[in-house]
């Protein structure tokens, strides 16, 4: 079981998670800190490395846009905007 995030944590990894269900991809560490009001580049640095140490995010090294979120299961229905996802009933196997 993962450790829980803290509230802070919880406002970037939501943060990261909108951006790159909209765009499909992650943020710059710029960008995480324009959005989450992070003047430091270090400051959004140690945030997401307590993301990493906790296991909700992975990162690439020496890359801008290096992040993967772990376990960031879709929305069930809308994925990223596109077509929803129904599930499909075959008659013959609810009975």
């Amino acid at each position: 079981m993962k450790d829980r995030r803290t509230k802070r944590q919880n406002e970037a990894f939501e943060f990261i998670q909108r951006f790159m269900r909209k765009q499909n991809m992650p943020r710059t560490l710029s960008e995480i800190g324009d959005g989450l009001g992070i003047a430091s580049t270090n400051g959004v640095y140690k945030l997401l490395e307590a993301l990493r140490s906790k296991g909700y995010i992975e990162r690439e090294k020496h890359t801008a846009r290096g992040l993967t979120l772990i376990d960031d299961a879709p929305d069930p229905v809308i994925d990223a905007g596109k077509n929803p996802r129904l599930p499909i009933i075959d008659e013959a196997e609810s009975h």
